[in-house]
């Protein structure tokens, strides 16, 4: 819903930076195809920080970083690290299939990120 309103929004609406966590709720890779393309159109006009496990709202960004956390007993470490050319490929084909080495997932990676780009 907010999505929504912000795209219908986006001419008169000034906020610089949105930030959406979990945006890919509730919704398969249909939906977040459209939902992805739809945050790209936002995007354009403004800086945009999402958080999502849905490769397929993923592909869309311009940047993708990877964030991890590690809990002990007496700490909390969150570490992040930028993704690019075949990292990126690899993280994508992961949240696919939940497998670090499948080829398969690794093609259709690739193909989400050529058909996001163009």
């Amino acid at each position: 819903m907010l999505l929504a309103l912000k795209k219908a929004l986006a001419e008169v609406d000034q906020t610089p930076t949105l930030i959406f966590d979990e945006i890919d709720a509730n919704i398969g890779g249909r939906l977040g195809d459209r939902v992805g393309r739809k945050m790209r159109e936002i995007a354009s006009g403004r800086q945009i920080f999402l958080i999502t496990h849905l490769p397929q709202i993923a592909s869309f960004a311009e940047r993708h970083f990877k964030v991890t956390k590690k809990v002990s007993k007496s700490a909390t470490q969150v570490n992040y690290v930028q993704l690019e050319g075949q990292a990126r490929v690899r993280e994508l084909a992961e949240m696919m299939s939940g497998q670090k080495e499948s080829d398969i997932a690794k093609t259709h990676a690739e193909a989400m990120l050529k058909s996001a780009s163009s």
